[in-house]
């Protein structure tokens, strides 16, 4: 065997690995030792081989470890034994020192949860991507995975086979004796062959065994023989084996087609059930990409949608324990290792860290002064120190304020929590042995102590604006205020049921306290010494870690299940209200005050969440003064139309502003001002009563390149403009006696049809003198459609038919009755081959499918869903979609294709006024009547892009293992940009 002691080669040292393991698994790891040294050349330490005879065993293992660069931890079936976690603990124990130190933990067969829980904190086994060998040692893949990690090379990611190595071979040749030299599916055969005969000639001190040869020679044999019976028999049946392969081949691929449909359909639910934004957002993108089912895109859609304030999620190497923000959009994060680390939240990349070599404990709490980089930091023993963080962000220049207290036999030391006050000029710590310690900010010299009850924690404090008091709430609820300039106790409250989580002054002498139990409490006090309670509010939780903004005077509060709350101090809720962010307890909560909050897990995952805009495939477009009711968007501008009492216009968005194209009043009144006006049949309404429904502009259509406007007055008035407006201005296209009912435009923006009284239907020629064209409707009109070039008119009647009209037809097909209730709005698909149409509902808000091939083969699609009724339509999009908008501020889809349900977007609005398709792209622009306007991109490429950024990860192993018991884990990921 090879020299395994660790050697210099010019400037690199190679690795060499330390193998812990039980020693009633020898057997296996020295199989996986021979094929790490075989096939990569990995030098490693095994105690059988690497210690000498007459060495003391327990100083060469410790030796060993010290030198080694990486250790894989083997745990099988027959568990720990002693020496075996002795190792462990000790290979923990210095990868916690040495970040360069790598270590992985190596599955066997029968391993056992119990046993992977009891090593350190018990999360090595559950959240290391391990190495796995329980199906067995002859796994290439498992090894390549183990050789990466311990050298820390990058596994290939567009790989074909597993290559051919010397030990793959003999493996094989091993295998194939064992079965007494019959089993043939064994034997190589074309490449393989040849690779393998390539190998044995350049390794020959490795392959040039019996076995082997034995073996390469049989392959040889059968290869020859195998193709001398193709040859025999390939004419007498090539035809039945093309058909037989062509069956084969059919049958397999609808076989995997189906069951990829299955898997995503399968993954699809588990995204809307996990816990955890991370876990969410992953599953819906291994949905997608495992198969674009309806399902998956309605999980990326939605989950993006549920998680539009989620900027992106942060690793970090351990639990954190206390969470601080500076000024210039830092998180400082303390873990439980002792180390500080701190990240740019907006690009999530690790600027510094700051180890803990004096080894005292975990990093407990944290406090940074206002408007500095100046961070005190409270440990486990009870030392204070204070850091500066550079220009980098980088942590640096420790100094210790309050060394740590001399140890005492099960004595908690902890600062659990520390608190400033910049106009007081001081600085505050609870600690866990019951006392509130008050320093000097400047000179960092402890200017008072109060209590020291050891069965009283101080888990919160908070100063009053001015610094004048000091608020301390206890693990037993009781609240006590204290004059930082005296240290006295000026008042205590015993009036809460749980221990105090956090206490935060509020505006006119209110404070707010939220208590372990759930409980948000708002106190009222005149004098600063009696306080009353004002309100109150109970969460389902046990609250497990708290912060407080006070610009937006907002509570934030995280729960042992991984939920956050967002509650406004009267309690009320506020923001996304509560979220399961993450999967295991919120340890630490900071708002960032640049809109930001940071909430970080017990398993290390701190996320990142935004309330400034809308993350995601949502963006925030420029206001416009009404509730838009039209919605055309092109790649160079979206346009939106709308008409209130006292304003109608054309606006167009874009760089966060909107710009009115074009005051329909004004070019109205620049026409006739009478058109404004009642019309002619108009009846006063009695004395004492106003007219709310008079509007100047009652209807407006756009073309679909917003390229011309068309628009119906009060006092009967048909009207026409280009856009941008031409110094000719509108057009009158024709008057009516009463106010015009429903219009339509083409897709040239040159033809208009308008419902004009006694249900007669007149189409104009905007661009042209040609007389108008009249017909008679079949009923009263609800609704109108042009198609492209204005040849054909749906008409959606009062009585639920619908009504075809071409252009030049005398007589068309009698309408086709739809449904039961007026049909409230019509499109044509983009293909003109159908039409979708919506009546006036509130149960289940159909739409209805109409070809126009067979107008009464009528196709009804709806969703079970709690909503309004219906109140926008728009068909479009580069991958097809139909968009309904309701009267509760949600967005339902279905797929053109096959009018499969897709997804429903709460858009966080009111009634959804309008909606629309960016031309050429799946970018969707929603307006609702608060006259909030948001595109959703539903481009399903850069919604995976979007949900894998923010994710921050991709699926682990165990996770595939847990959720898709025997499937392949697949990157889904990896290699995004």
């Amino acid at each position: 065997m090879a020299d395994r002691q660790a050697i210099e080669v010019g400037t690199t040292k190679q690795h060499r690995i330390f193998l812990c393991h039980n020693s009633k698994d020898k057997p296996a790891v020295e199989r996986i030792a021979d094929a790490l040294e075989l096939d990569y050349g990995l030098l490693y330490f095994l105690d059988v081989t690497s210690i000498p005879p007459g060495e003391a065993f327990l100083p060469a293992i410790e030796k060993a470890l010290a030198e080694c660069t990486g250790c894989a931890i083997f745990l099988g079936g027959t568990g720990w034994g002693p020496t075996h976690y002795w190792e462990a603990e000790r290979a923990l124990t210095r990868q916690r020192s040495d970040l360069d130190f790598r270590v992985i933990p190596v599955a066997l067969p029968d391993i056992t949860p119990s046993d992977m829980e009891k090593l350190g904190s018990g999360s090595f086994f559950r959240e290391v991507n391990w190495a796995d060998f329980r199906e067995g040692f002859d796994n290439a893949r498992a090894i390549e995975r183990l050789r990466a990690v311990l050298t820390g090379q990058t596994l290939p990611t567009d790989r074909g086979p597993d290559r051919l190595t010397p030990y793959q071979i003999r493996r094989d040749a091993a295998r194939w004796d064992k079965s007494k030299r019959v089993d043939r599916s064994i034997l190589y055969r074309g490449r393989q062959l040849e690779e393998a005969n390539r190998l044995a000639d350049v390794s020959k001190d490795v392959l040039a065994v019996p076995t082997v040869t034995a073996f390469l020679v049989e392959a040889e044999r059968q290869q020859r023989l195998w193709w001398r019976n193709l040859a025999i028999a390939s004419g007498m049946a090539a035809v039945a084996i093309l058909v037989a392969a062509i069956v084969a081949v059919v049958q397999y691929n609808i076989s995997e087609f189906r069951r990829q449909q299955s898997t995503s359909r399968q993954l699809a639910a588990l995204a809307g059930a996990a816990d955890g934004a991370d876990r969410s957002l992953l599953l819906a993108v291994a949905a997608y990409r495992t198969s674009p089912t309806a399902e998956a895109m309605r999980s990326l859609i939605e989950q993006d949608s549920k998680w539009r304030a989620l900027d992106r999620i942060i690793y970090s190497p351990a639990p954190v324990d206390a969470l601080a923000t500076v000024t210039g959009g830092i998180v400082l994060a303390g873990l439980d290792t002792g180390q500080l680390m701190t990240w740019d939240v907006a690009s999530g990349k690790l600027l510094g860290t700051l180890d803990d070599p004096g080894h005292h404990g975990r990093v407990t709490a944290l406090y940074v002064v206002p408007k500095t980089h100046l961070v005190w930091i409270g440990r486990e023993d009870g030392e204070i120190d204070t850091a500066i963080l550079n220009d980098t962000g980088r942590p640096a220049g420790v100094q210790v304020v309050v060394a740590p207290p001399a140890p005492a036999p099960r004595q908690d030391r902890r600062i659990i929590t520390l608190s400033g006050s910049t106009a007081a000029g001081v600085v505050a710590g609870g600690t866990a042995d019951g006392r509130v310690v008050i320093f000097d900010a400047a000179s960092r010299q402890l200017k008072w102590q109060i209590g020291h009850d050891l069965k009283q924690q101080f888990r919160a404090l908070a100063f009053s604006p001015d610094g004048k008091q000091l608020f301390a709430g206890d693990q037993n609820g009781v609240l006590s205020v204290i004059d930082p300039t005296t240290g006295i106790v000026v008042t205590t409250l015993p009036g809460f049921d749980d221990s105090i989580a956090l206490i935060e002054p509020l505006a006119q002498g209110r404070v707010g306290v939220a208590t372990g139990n759930g409980m948000l409490s708002v106190l009222q006090s005149a004098d600063n010494r009696r306080y009353d309670f004002v309100s109150s509010a109970n969460l389902p939780s046990l609250i497990s870690a708290a912060a407080y903004d006070p610009g937006r005077q907002w509570l934030s509060l995280g729960d042992v299940e991984g939920n956050v709350h967002l509650r406004h101090s009267t309690a009320s809720e506020a923001g996304f209200g509560s979220l399961t962010v993450h999967r295991s307890v919120v340890r630490a909560l900071a708002f960032d005050g640049d809109g930001r909050l940071i909430a970080a897990a017990d398993d290390g995952a701190i996320a990142v969440l935004s309330f400034e805009r809308h993350a995601g495939g949502t963006e925030n477009l420029a206001p416009v003064p009404l509730a838009p009711t039209v919605i055309r968007a092109t790649a160079k501008q979206v346009a939106v139309a709308g008409t209130e009492t006292g304003v109608a216009g054309v606006w167009t968005l874009g760089g966060g502003q909107s710009t009115k194209t074009i005051d329909l009043l004004a070019e109205t009144r620049r026409v006739e001002q009478s058109l404004l006006g009642p019309p002619a049949d108009y009846e006063p309404l009695e004395p004492g009563w106003q007219d709310l429904s008079a509007i100047e502009v009652n209807g407006l259509t756009l073309d679909p390149q917003a390229m011309a406007v068309s628009w119906t007055t009060q006092g009967g008035g048909v009207l026409w403009s280009s856009l941008p407006t031409k110094k000719a201005g509108a057009t009158l296209l024709g008057r009516f006696g009463t106010t015009p009912g429903p219009m339509a435009i083409d897709g040239d923006g040159e033809r208009v049809a308008v419902v004009s009284p006694a249900d007669i239907v007149t189409v104009f020629d905007a661009t042209s003198s040609a007389a108008p064209v009249r017909f008679l409707a079949a009923g009263e009109v609800r609704s109108l459609a042009l198609n492209r070039d204005g040849s054909l008119l749906a008409l959606g009647l009062e009585d639920g038919r619908v009504q075809f009209h071409r252009a030049g037809a005398l007589q068309d097909q009698p309408p086709a009755q739809i449904s039961a209730d007026p049909i409230d709005g019509m499109a044509f698909t983009p293909d003109e081959q159908s039409v979708v149409a919506y009546g006036v509902v509130s149960g289940d808000r159909p739409l209805f499918f109409i070809p126009l091939s067979d107008p009464t083969n009528v196709r009804r699609l709806q969703i079970r869903l709690a909503g309004g009724a219906p109140s926008s339509l728009a068909v479009g999009g580069r991958s097809g979609y139909i968009a309904e908008g309701d009267l509760n501020g949600q967005v339902l889809l279905w797929r053109l294709s096959d009018q499969a349900f897709v997804a429903s977007i709460a858009t966080g609005g009111g009634n959804v006024s309008a909606i629309g398709f960016e031309k050429g792209t799946d970018r969707l622009i929603v307006a609702t009547a608060d006259k909030g306007i948001v595109s959703y991109d539903l481009d399903a490429a850069k919604l995976i892009v979007d949900s894998c950024t923010r994710a921050g990860r991709d699926l682990l192993a165990i996770e595939w293992a847990e959720l898709l018991p025997g499937d392949v884990q697949t990157p889904m990921c990896s290699g995004m940009e």
